[in-house]
């Protein structure tokens, strides 16, 4: 992580809208609520620290890689991540997240006996 702006690791908003490249502040502000990024006011100004904005950022590729491979997400994570710091804070956050990926099969009965099988299965 480079802070070009202090060494307290806080970032202000603007920094975050071209980051993101959001057009406005309010939109950032809107995503930083959603993701629950803490906004901290500093003389009047509005700052939020820098690895909470990147590991927001590497929580969506870490959430498409649990989808896309649901046995190795982790090990491709590590080999893909930029930062170690940030690695391991999005690990510890989303790690014990249950996965919501289930796989089903939808059974299409061609009789009564099967109906009944089906419905025998179930209960």
């Amino acid at each position: 992580m480079i802070n070009q702006f202090n060494s307290t690791g806080m970032i202000p908003i603007h920094q975050v809208s071209e980051m993101m490249s959001f057009k406005s502040i309010n939109t950032t502000m809107k995503w930083l609520e959603i993701n629950g990024v803490k906004i901290h006011r500093v003389s009047n100004k509005k700052y939020v620290f820098e690895i909470d904005i990147l590991s927001e950022i590497d929580k969506l590729q870490v959430k498409e890689l649990k989808k896309r491979y649901p046995e190795k997400w982790i090990e491709m994570y590590r080999t893909i991540a930029t930062n170690q710091k940030v690695c391991e804070l999005v690990l510890l956050q989303v790690a014990d997240e249950p996965t919501n990926y289930k796989s089903y099969t939808m059974v299409k009965v061609n009789n009564k006996k099967e109906e009944g099988l089906l419905k025998q299965l179930l209960s």
